[in-house]
């Protein structure tokens, strides 16, 4: 029996979770949520699900989505599972407390009973949450240039064991069954900086150190089973002045400490995106320019193949690691590519401009792509598009802002032979945002709204063909003509009337009138322009690509970019 993945997503005015295609459709045992929901959170195994609200977190068990627990807590402002999904983790902004007492606004709970199980005193945001071994035997947070680790459960204030070494200012723990702990080390007094790494329990001496200049932070990347670990350095200040941005590196390390060394990139650059192969020992980098390159390189830091030059910035392989996903995303047109590893060639392209996520699902056979707010207020909704290219769903969505895949292990979708095409006979639910009224009268351009003698439409309405109404006369005038004019009897009012329109259409009705006819003109130039400013806009995303720092202006008219694609919709329509 095949199992049915799910996603759920939130919006300003529901919670919802649906199954996924091939068999698309409300899930039934899910109570749909209209109060307003701050966040949803699964947990790694998608074995119970949190909703986040203003004043509490309701904790639901997915196999039959009936609530588990209930945490009455205000003011929560982020939250995160455990690995296991054992601890669910809150975080609140820092208020200083009057006296002796200290705000504790990280707070750890058991995810099943919703009981308090440590709480802790963390003031920034960043890097906020514990970190945790991967069979949760251990926890570890850092204090005062510190890494102290708490043994769970039951760990509180107590702290098992302590790395120190002077000036660490970040550390990373592995993922697999034998956890190492990766510290950096920023430059100091023309020291260089450094990265060591350490195995749970033994800190007294590195199983590897890396030493390197121009790092003022970086980010520790593991495989799959934590043996390798991508380390990306990023400095604040470009010293060559190529890029605003400041300057990247790259350096690869085994976590045995046997092999280590610098990955030679063919182009310079930022570094996009960084992403290992879950079944195999190799990954995937886009770096450089735009266009950036995308490049497969082995476990040793040798490139594999190269993709090619395109305006892509994200890459992701599905769960079985078989096919590679390269999309470009954000301020890019959304194009996406899809990679089959074993041949190494391109199998489908599509298009997702605009969208904010683009994620596999469990199974490994379906992207969910999403726009959501408040980045763009326009066109939300969810598409989902199987990996021969073809979109096999869609749901349009007023402000969304939050969609999530349900996780499932990767172990309970065996993988098959061959890639599958995609299924038959799917259903593609579309809904209108909004339903658009139709429109009787010609279309006003904006600057001849309200106008008085441009508008046909201010005051009486005017119908499209019939003769022009007569401009009034100011209050003296008319009433002066009013008094000399003698009262009409009834029976006579048809006096003046216009002789009726043929039937044929040969009268004077048939031709177009004047106002319709500048109408149209007036859609045309109105249609040149915004043409003329999603131009400036593209050469605008060109030159922030490249590094080049726009001004407030300039900004704005980025900004606009959806409007304008809005009208221009709505003019050709009109046309």
């Amino acid at each position: 029996m095949s199992i049915q993945t799910q996603f759920a997503y939130r919006s300003s005015s529901e919670l919802e979770v649906w199954n996924a295609p091939p068999n698309a459709g409300l899930c039934e045992n899910f109570k749909k949520h209209t109060t307003s929901v701050k966040s949803i959170k699964y947990t790694p195994s998608g074995d119970l699900f949190a909703c986040i609200h203003a004043d509490s977190i309701q904790i639901y068990k997915t196999s039959n989505y009936e609530l588990t627990a209930s945490i009455e807590r205000s003011g929560i402002v982020d939250t995160k599972f455990s690995p296991m999904g054992t601890y669910l983790m809150t975080w609140e902004r820092f208020v200083k407390s009057e006296g002796d007492s200290v705000h504790r606004n990280l707070c750890v709970w058991t995810a099943l009973t919703g009981e308090l199980v440590a709480s802790y005193t963390q003031k920034a945001q960043s890097n906020c949450f514990l970190q945790w071994t991967h069979d949760e035997s251990h926890c570890a947070k850092m204090v005062n240039n510190e890494v102290h680790f708490y043994k769970a459960p039951g760990f509180g204030d107590k702290v098992a064991m302590k790395l120190v070494m002077a000036g660490a200012s970040y550390f990373s723990i592995s993922p697999g069954r034998s956890p190492a702990v990766g510290v950096f080390v920023p430059e100091k007094n023309g020291a260089p900086a450094r990265v060591a790494i350490f195995y749970l329990g033994s800190f007294k001496i590195p199983v590897a150190n890396k030493t390197f200049y121009r790092a003022d932070r970086v980010e520790m990347v593991w495989n799959k089973l934590g043996t390798s670990m991508i380390l990306i350095t990023h400095t604040d200040v470009d010293k060559t002045n190529k890029s605003y941005y400041g300057e990247s590196r790259m350096y690869f390390l085994a976590t045995s400490g046997n092999f280590d060394c610098a990955i030679s990139l063919k182009k310079d650059g930022p570094i996009h995106d960084v992403e290992w192969n879950p079944a195999e020992k190799e990954f995937a980098v886009v770096y450089g320019y735009m266009p950036p390159r995308t490049s497969l390189f082995d476990h040793r830091g040798k490139e594999i193949f190269d993709f090619g030059e395109a305006h892509r910035n994200y890459a992701s392989f599905n769960p079985h690691g078989r096919v590679l996903l390269i999309g470009g995303f954000g301020n890019l047109s959304g194009d996406v590519d899809l990679w089959e590893r074993k041949t190494l060639k391109k199998i489908a392209t599509f298009n997702e401009n605009g969208a904010s996520i683009c994620e596999w699902s469990p199974d490994g056979r379906y992207i969910l792509a999403a726009t959501l707010s408040p980045r763009l207020r326009v066109d939300n909704g969810i598409r989902v598009w199987h990996y021969s290219g073809e979109l096999v769903y869609k749901k349009e969505i007023n402000e969304l802002f939050q969609v999530q895949w349900r996780p499932e292990t990767v172990e309970k979708f065996p993988q098959r032979a061959s890639l599958s095409p995609a299924p038959k006979h799917l259903v593609i639910e579309s809904k209108p945002l909004k339903p658009v009224a139709e429109v009787k009268s010609s279309y006003v351009p904006p600057h001849l709204r309200n106008v008085a003698g441009k508008n046909p439409g201010a005051g009486a309405s005017a119908v499209p063909g019939s003769n022009p109404q007569p401009e009034k006369k100011s209050g003296a005038k008319r009433n002066r003509k009013k008094s000399k004019k003698p009262k009409e009897k009834e029976g006579d009012d048809n006096s003046d009337a216009q002789p009726p329109a043929p039937a044929n259409g040969n009268g004077p009705s048939s031709s177009p009138a004047p106002s319709e006819q500048s109408s149209v003109v007036d859609v045309s130039k109105r249609l040149r322009n915004l043409e003329k400013k999603l131009t400036q806009i593209r050469g605008l995303k060109k030159k922030k690509d490249s590094g080049v720092e726009l001004d407030a202006a300039q900004e704005k008219k980025l900004a606009n970019e959806g409007d304008i694609l809005k009208e221009i919709k709505e003019l050709s329509q009109k046309k």
